[in-house]
């Protein structure tokens, strides 16, 4: 039975998966009254299949999965085409961690036939999750090991150091020659050795997840050959000190099969300086949080590198002090990248649209940290006109400052655009009700855009915006005169894109007629302008 303050004994039992099968016992001809009972009480479905039902333990041994009959059912009169079809509709992951669902091992302790068809199918076996990192079985033995170290536990030290190696031998082992898709924890060491040995070199490998610390320690192996056939790869920082021995060594590394290179580093600063160390060049995805101001040479210096990055996500904790960059042509260019999620007060927020230069940028997406000592300065934005191309999509959350804003939206004069504050200011309010009219008006930058959300999130403001709005709707429907030349020459609706301004506000209880004010004023307003309201509940 399982231990169960020693959950990595119930990993050991794995190996006996690979032991032959006992004969199958014949089973008794059914009598009269088995069957009457049979068609009156069917066969329920095992335990296995159930969502969230027991998974496999040391007592679901071949031993006791022969000695029962195979379950009776349509599920199991299924073709084995269609049963393995099904099974790899599942999760893929075959994990080491016993929380984590490991859905070809539930399968193989169902029946006989399931187990046949499981280990029949190769791509069952490939996605391997080697996460030693939480809830594992050197994590529990090194806080046994703070308390006490007796024999026993010095030996359990050992096979828990070695059992990620049989559980490895197993899973490639059944996955055949099948490209292998391998995570690996945070507490990982040199996995180069056992892998190769195993049959599972570097060539094979399809998708890999790592942190800094293991994926440094692959590339020194002498045994490291590329990544020739490596599609997708997710490294993440961590907290031990990440500093190969020949520095040089990421530089000689390359991708020619990659899609998908997503680097997620946190605040900590040794995250930030083991970005110097990583294969930057064909990064396409960065998560990055900057928490000081002298990290920003560095991560100037790691941008400049990173040729095919085409998704960063960056959050700056603190709020620029220095001089603000003039827009001059020696900023940091960024020439691939596409969307930008910037998440920072205010100066920060000037400070990277200022000295990077977005090509090609599509979409961006701000939030306005709120900063505690924040002091007032001029708006730098206004500079930006001209400098940024047309976005696509523009979502600012948490207008911090309307004439910012406001700049921001002139400069890049995006298709679509997202505001999210609380609307409690008075002010905030007439600014976004003026730009409803310009947009439905067809009057200065806004003409741009063709679709607007406003999105409060406030319970308490979200009902005197939606008021404001269909007050200026009224008026723009009663005093402006829609004509051909003022809608470009376009009399016929189906002429004109249409124009959609949507109001999603959490569930309020409106006024008395704020519905029929906001039908009037659609009925007035041109035929591609179209106005939503949209109540939504927090839950």
């Amino acid at each position: 039975m399982v231990v169960p303050d020693r959950p990595y004994l119930s990993l050991i039992a794995l190996e006996a998966y690979d032991m032959p099968l006992p004969p199958k016992r014949p089973a008794r001809p059914p009598s009269g009254s088995d069957s009457q009972r049979a068609e009156l009480f069917p066969a329920p479905l095992p335990h296995s299949l159930i969502p969230g039902g027991n998974r496999v333990t040391s007592m679901d041994s071949p031993a006791a999965i022969a000695n029962d009959a195979t379950p009776s059912g349509e599920t199991h009169d299924l073709p084995t085409e269609i049963l393995s079809q099904i099974f790899l509709s599942g999760p893929p992951t075959i994990s080491m961690d016993m929380k984590t669902s490991s859905p070809a091992l539930n399968i193989a302790a169902v029946s006989r036939r399931w187990r046949e068809i499981a280990l029949s199918t190769p791509q069952l076996w490939s996605n391997i999750a080697i996460d030693i990192d939480r809830a594992s079985p050197i994590q529990w033995l090194q806080r046994q090991q703070q308390t006490e170290l007796s024999p026993c536990t010095r030996w359990d030290l050992k096979r828990a150091r070695t059992v990620w190696k049989g559980f490895a031998k197993i899973c490639i082992a059944r996955a055949g020659t099948q490209p292998l898709t391998l995570t690996f924890g945070e507490w990982m060491r040199s996995p180069m050795p056992a892998l190769v040995k195993l049959g599972a070199p570097p060539d094979r490998w399809l998708s890999l997840s790592v942190y800094t610390q293991t994926l440094l320690e692959i590339l020194e192996d002498h045994r490291f050959t590329g990544f020739p056939n490596l599609k997708y790869i997710m490294v993440k920082g961590d907290y031990r000190n990440s500093e190969p021995i020949d520095p040089t060594i990421t530089s000689r590394v390359t991708l020619p099969q990659a899609l998908l290179y997503r680097v997620h580093l946190g605040r900590a600063a040794q995250h930030l300086h083991q970005l110097r160390y990583l294969p930057k060049a064909m990064i396409t995805h960065l998560t990055l949080a900057v928490g000081h101001e002298l990290h920003l040479a560095t991560l100037e210096v790691a941008l400049t590198h990173t040729k095919h990055l085409k998704d960063l996500d960056l959050t700056i904790l603190f709020s620029f002090e220095g001089q603000l960059p003039p827009p001059t042509a020696h900023f940091v260019p960024i020439p691939s990248l596409t969307h930008l999620s910037l998440d920072a007060p205010p100066r920060s927020i000037s400070y990277v649209l200022l000295n990077f230069g977005f090509s090609a940028i599509s979409s961006i997406r701000i939030q306005g940290r709120k900063a505690v000592d924040e002091r007032p300065y001029p708006n730098p934005l206004e500079v930006l006109l001209g400098s940024l191309p047309t976005l696509s999509s523009l979502i600012i959350e948490g207008l911090w400052n309307w004439d910012h804003c406001s700049a921001l939206i002139k400069a890049s004069m995006p298709e679509s655009l997202k505001l999210t504050d609380s609307f409690k200011s008075r002010a905030i309010r007439n600014s976004v009700c003026r730009l409803v009219e310009d947009i439905v008006t067809d009057k200065g930058p806004a003409s741009s855009i063709t679709s607007l959300v406003l999105s409060p999130d406030s319970t308490e403001f979200a009902m005197p915006l939606v008021e404001d709005v269909v007050e200026t709707l009224q008026e723009v429907a009663l005093y402006s005169e829609f004509s051909a030349v003022s809608l470009g020459g376009c009399s016929r609706s189906g002429d004109r894109a249409p124009k959609w301004v949507d109001i999603r506000c959490p569930f309020v209880r409106l006024a008395k007629g704020t519905l029929e004010n906001l039908d009037t004023a659609q009925k007035g307003l041109p035929p591609h302008v179209r106005i939503r309201l949209l109540i939504h509940s927090r839950g």
